[in-house]
């Protein structure tokens, strides 16, 4: 299957080969309205050195996704690699790339392809941005995952998942970069950050485990917590994830939401996961400004300013 997949990227139009250079070329043409685009290009007579887009690109293309099917974005990036699977974008940063979703297709073993391969198939240290194969991601929303997990790796680049580092090393940075932008194949969506955190990777030592209770079943790390199919299951990782956090966000996070989980590596000689989680805005959300809070987070900024206006008056 992979071959097919080489073979199929060899032979795409030079509107592929403009859009690849999009997932390489991590630091061109960044602007806060991007979006990526397609444009019908003759197909090439012989092969095309990929190279950066030109410093016009984002006059020169446009797109439109399309609320009755797969967007025009998805139908030329498909040609590159049938597991493109949309853009992920997070304002105030360099995250700002294709993902991939890969679910075992033959010869190849789930999370393991895009660690190592770019999404035109060829090898590269930095890899692809990929949805975790267990996790459900289809055209029809009610049918996806409660939770779909985002792997990519560290770049000291600030390539791939490279660029969350900044949450890490000062949390109050949040309030610059709360937001995530999601383009899939079928919509374009956007998630507002309810937490971020250093957790382990492996099973033995990790934090998240939740405990069925009508089976007794242990469900062990954040990475196997996907299909949150139970308010019970749904409330342990979102308390989790509050109780690890290392900033108070105060966005509240309630059953029926969709959450997405971004996870790269700490260290590379260490067992530690960083993870960003996220849940979809509300019909009525519109921006950070307007995003629910819970009560005991909107108490605390009453007693807060309650107590700086006391101060003030002394």
């Amino acid at each position: 299957m992979k071959t097919k997949y080489v073979a199929i990227a060899a032979a795409v139009s030079i509107a592929a080969v403009v859009g690849t250079s999009l997932f390489f070329s991590l630091y061109v043409s960044r602007q806060e309205d991007y979006v990526p685009a397609v444009a019908d290009i003759p197909e090439p007579a012989k092969p095309v050195v990929k190279t950066g887009l030109p410093d016009n690109w984002a006059d020169t293309y446009n797109y439109v996704p399309s609320p009755n099917g797969i967007t025009s974005l998805a139908k030329h990036f498909l040609k590159i690699s049938p597991d493109y699977a949309g853009w992920i974008k997070m304002p105030g940063t360099k995250i700002d790339d294709a993902f991939t979703y890969d679910p075992l297709n033959e010869d190849r073993t789930g999370t393991q392809f895009y660690l190592s391969h770019s999404l035109d198939d060829t090898p590269s240290v930095g890899g692809a941005i990929f949805i975790d194969y267990e996790s459900r991601f289809n055209s029809v929303g009610s049918n996806q995952s409660e939770n779909i997990i985002f792997w990519g790796h560290n770049m000291k680049n600030d390539s791939m998942f490279g660029s969350l580092r900044k949450l890490r090393q000062n949390p109050k940075t949040y309030v610059d970069s709360p937001m995530i932008e999601l383009r899939s194949n079928y919509e374009d969506s956007q998630y507002i950050i309810f937490g971020f955190l250093l957790t382990k990777a492996y099973q033995e030592r990790a934090e998240f485990r939740y405990t069925n209770p009508e089976t007794g079943d242990e469900t062990i790390g954040f990475w196997n917590m996907v299909n949150l199919d139970t308010e019970d299951y749904f409330k342990y990782y979102v308390d989790k994830v509050r109780e690890l956090s290392m900033y108070d966000t105060g966005i509240d996070v309630r059953p029926g939401d969709k959450l997405i989980t971004l996870a790269t590596c700490y260290k590379a000689y260490d067992n530690e996961r960083f993870i960003v989680v996220a849940r979809k805005l509300r019909p009525h959300e519109t921006s950070f400004e307007n995003v629910d809070r819970t009560e005991a987070y909107l108490e605390k900024i009453r007693q807060e300013e309650k107590a700086a206006a006391t101060k003030a008056a002394e």
